[in-house]
């Protein structure tokens, strides 16, 4: 089977502790139940879970956790925790009309 041949922005995402990212889903959960914040943050999720981007795919290597797949929350420090990929991921798939794709290569504290 031939494969089509296809453009793909590619990014890479290098660092430490920061890049692999802390920040907890709860904060995002608890800014859905806000009025004032809710509107920020309903397009990451839907029907109780966090959706997963089909243009942006990741390929991850933080703190010798290895994952793959479509962007959505887990690529952090945990699978219940973001890092830059997330907001920066978002923000590509929504800009260009290719598909996305990051490698992100963390090791905290060294």
């Amino acid at each position: 089977r031939r494969m089509r041949r296809q453009r793909v922005k590619v990014y890479i995402l290098a660092g430490q502790s920061n890049m692999v990212g802390h920040a907890s889903v709860k904060v995002m959960e608890n800014q859905l139940k806000h009025n004032r914040t809710k509107d920020r943050w309903t397009r990451f999720r839907s029907n109780g879970t966090w959706v997963s981007r089909s243009d942006v795919s990741i390929s991850s290597n933080c703190d010798f956790k290895v994952s793959s797949g479509p962007l959505s929350v887990g690529y952090g420090g945990s699978d219940r925790k973001i890092g830059p990929e997330f907001g920066f991921g978002w923000s590509m798939g929504d800009y260009h009309s290719e598909p996305v794709f990051l490698i992100k290569a963390a090791w905290g504290g060294k």
